[in-house]
């Protein structure tokens, strides 16, 4: 994604403050009597913050409950292909999105995957990849839910597009957080079944939730129900019941808001694997790594193994890492990758769903298909 060329202000960091603080529903005249900004200005300037990327509010969805899995995964290119060769195999395939050169433990791939619960499991898919010697290696991450944290946008000086921090205080804070006997459970409302249970849906359901995520990556996030009513011959009233009713299920989640400084050419995406010992130290770890001013992701896969994503510039890293040393010790095994800012706007497997069967179509033949395609056109 396109970062453009805009100069942030105070004004822009206490709006976009507001909106993580009351919610991204609240209504400019709500917020302008919290921040005393006038309603058409903070209009204004949010439509000016999500036309140049700075701002992305997207809906964020837990498509299990949809029977879809999803997972992230890392891959070692081989030495007789290369990771931008097997890049382009994997992007005919609706298994893979956010495809990403990478680099740490695994020098090639990062990308992630969404799949049918009740088919072919993507392993099975790069086990034919390292079986024909296109790929080395891989590992697997499952994402059973996902949680962010706020950024502290009181770090960051929007004169420099730099962030204001001491290093020297995240250690006391780590410090301070580890000796704690008792820690919040941060995994208390989230949902870690690997298949949980798959809620009644139709196609008009799925139409629904793919019209939002168009409107995201058209920059019109949020769309009226009598705007999506006429896209789904709907009154406005059943719309409103259908959304109201993914929400009571737990398929919609909620927006989730993502800020970006404007020198973002500057920052990569440091993605950070984990496995525990127990959820106790997970919630110490988590607790500590969240008090960053940078928005942190958490992709949770159980108490004792997760992903910790965040963006962060290049001359920042080896300071955290000074710092990350404190968190060693806790950490039953763990491996960093680099990943470069990319981001891949299609829709996982929204168009897969087949209206006749009531499932997802995978046809994993036809993928397999693709892998001798493209063995035989790397022959010649």
């Amino acid at each position: 994604m396109q970062i453009q060329t805009k100069t942030l202000d105070e004004k822009d960091l206490r709006i976009i403050n507001a909106l993580y603080k009351y919610g991204f529903g609240s209504s400019s005249r709500f917020l302008s009597k919290k921040i005393n900004i006038p309603d058409r200005t903070i209009s204004y300037r949010l439509k000016t913050l999500k036309d140049t990327g700075l701002l992305r509010i997207y809906p964020f969805m837990n498509e299990r409950r949809l029977g879809l899995g999803d997972c992230c995964i890392v891959i070692q290119e081989s030495e007789t292909c290369k990771s931008s060769q097997i890049s382009k195999l994997l992007e005919k395939i609706p298994f893979f999105y956010l495809i990403s050169s990478t680099y740490g433990r695994y020098n090639g791939i990062l990308c992630f995957s969404v799949y049918s619960l009740d088919s072919t499991h993507p392993k099975e898919f790069l086990e034919k990849l390292r079986t024909e010697e296109l790929i080395s290696d891989f590992e697997i991450y499952e994402i059973c839910d996902h949680i962010t944290s706020d950024p502290k946008l009181d770090y960051y000086d929007p004169h420099t597009g730099k962030w204001r921090w001491d290093w020297k205080q995240w250690e006391k804070e780590i410090e301070t957080t580890l000796v704690q006997e008792h820690s919040t459970d941060l995994f208390a409302n989230l949902h870690l079944e690997q298949k949980q249970t798959v809620i009644n849906f139709d196609e008009i359901d799925i139409k629904l939730l793919k019209i939002k995520k168009d409107a995201f990556h058209n920059k019109k996030v949020i769309l009226t129900n009598s705007e999506l009513g006429k896209k789904l011959n709907l009154s406005a009233f059943k719309v409103r019941n259908r959304v109201q009713l993914l929400y009571d299920q737990g398929v919609i989640k909620g927006p989730l808001i993502n800020f970006f400084c404007p020198e973002e050419r500057d920052i990569h995406f440091i993605y950070l694997f984990v496995k525990m010992k127990d959820f106790q130290q997970s919630s110490l770890v988590i607790s500590s790594i969240c008090k960053l001013p940078f928005q942190v992701g958490i992709f949770v896969e159980s108490k004792t193994k997760f992903i910790l994503y965040y963006r962060m510039r290049t001359e920042e890293f080896s300071e955290f890492l000074q710092s990350f040393d404190l968190l060693k010790d806790y950490l039953q095994s763990y491996f960093f990758q680099i990943v470069p800012f990319y981001y891949n706007n299609r829709h996982h497997l929204y168009n897969a769903y087949n209206e006749n069967t009531k499932s997802w179509d995978t046809p994993i033949e036809e993928y397999y298909n693709l892998i001798e395609n493209f063995k035989n056109t790397k022959k010649s």
